[in-house]
């Protein structure tokens, strides 16, 4: 993430501003002291999210008391050879991670091995194994089981259900929901050409799909799939998955809009979060990125505002997730140490060192979760994990209590 979100530091100190942006298509006009709105009306701290409402896969293993992880005791893939899936619980009150459930298999004739993956909800943890599903209670214990008609890897999920997506060779998604109560799979009724899409907090899924003339071609075909790119629209929608109503939010040529001056600009969804979602701009000229930035607009595609807390010359991060929700825009500073803007709060920190300390979730008492795993320069990796209260840590000043890994429990 550090490249990604780095890889245009260097324009901050050597562009001449760009002629303003022309918005996509449904933006609305009023990007007036734009610092000065953002500052004064600071949005509540995300609080738990309500009923119906859908959660991205970065965030469906943390409940705010604890994160839960799934992780394999597997060290052979001779066939036939026995290991452990296990469920581990990291208590954030304790820094105490636990396994709390496990499941016994064996490595098949193939040398393979069932992939794994979980969500928590409902006071309870679902692990998917194959066409397995358990449902494990929260501090762990005995397990309900139930068969499902097809392997799952959790994208999303609700209250209710869980939803997959697969990116297939026709150029779009396609999707299922999976209803954890009777284990029914629907196939989603996704527009054609669905390029992308987001769980942002809401009942509504965001989507973008690409408008064509003619059906996309595959990437293989060169030319022509580059050619169907120039000319091709990016439709934002919102899509709800119970009815797969579309609302249309916002279009944009696929390569972005003309600018006064000739240059273009484009926007990549960045996140979504207290009623604004958030786009990373790239200003183009000849083909070239020449500018960046991130800018914001409400959840109908208006009231465009950039987001000045970020320099313009430097695109944005995904730097945390709560709830479902973005709560962190990060960018890196020449310094190496990083920007953060809160989407909650609208504050700013500058000069945070996060490099030894990812963010990796947001605890339920003010504290955070983060990732200090350091790999030697022989190659061996170390993985380990700390809590640190908030606001020290955005002040550099935070003391990290060491988390005691399952692994390395006494």
């Amino acid at each position: 993430m550090k490249k990604a979100i780095g890889m245009l530091l260097a324009l901050a100190f050597c562009l001449t501003a760009c002629a303003p942006a022309t918005a996509p298509e449904s933006a609305a006009a009023d990007t007036a002291d734009t610092a000065q709105q953002e500052a004064s009306a600071p949005a509540a701290a995300a609080g738990a999210l309500p009923a119906g409402a859908l959660r991205s896969s970065g965030t469906l293993g943390d409940t705010g008391e604890a994160r839960y992880t799934v992780a394999s005791s597997l060290q052979d893939f001779t066939p036939g050879t026995a290991y452990e899936l296990q469920v581990l619980r990291l208590d954030y009150a304790t820094a105490r991670q636990d396994c709390i459930y496990t499941v016994e298999m064996t490595v098949g004739e193939d040398g393979l091995t069932q992939s794994s993956s979980l969500l928590v909800g409902n006071d309870a943890v679902y692990l998917f194994v194959g066409t397995t599903m358990y449902k494990i209670p929260l501090e762990g214990g005995e397990a309900e089981t139930m068969t499902i008609q097809q392997e799952i890897y959790p994208a999303a999920a609700d209250d209710t259900s869980v939803y997959y997506f697969v990116f297939d060779e026709h150029n779009q998604y396609s999707g299922l929901r999976m209803d954890l109560t009777t284990g029914q799979c629907t196939e989603l009724q996704l527009p054609p050409q669905t390029w992308d899409i987001w769980a942002v907090g809401e009942s509504r899924f965001l989507l973008c799909h690409l408008l064509t003339d003619t059906p996309l071609p595959g990437p293989q075909e060169g030319d022509a799939y580059n050619a169907a790119l120039q000319n091709a629209t990016c439709e934002y929608d919102w899509y709800d998955p119970a009815t797969g109503a579309l609302e249309k939010m916002m279009t944009e040529p696929y390569y972005g809009a003309e600018q006064p001056d000739g240059s273009s600009r484009q926007h990549r969804f960045l996140g979504a979060g207290c009623g604004r979602i958030y786009f990373n701009w790239y200003g183009q000229v000849d083909g070239q990125i020449a500018d960046a930035g991130v800018e914001s607009c409400d959840m109908t595609g208006g009231d465009w505002q950039p987001l000045t807390a970020i320099p313009e010359g430097v695109d944005g991060g995904e730097m945390g997730m709560q709830n479902g929700s973005l709560r962190w825009i990060g960018s890196y500073l020449a310094t190496n140490d990083c920007l953060i803007y809160d989407v909650t709060t609208g504050k700013t920190w500058e000069n945070v060192p996060i490099d030894n300390n990812w963010p990796v979730a947001f605890t339920g008492d003010g504290r955070l979760l983060v990732d200090n795993s350091i790999t030697e320069e022989s190659g061996e990796f170390h993985e380990a994990y700390g809590l640190v209260d908030l606001e020290d840590y955005l002040n550099g000043t935070g003391e990290v209590t060491p988390v005691t890994l399952y692994n390395s429990a006494a």
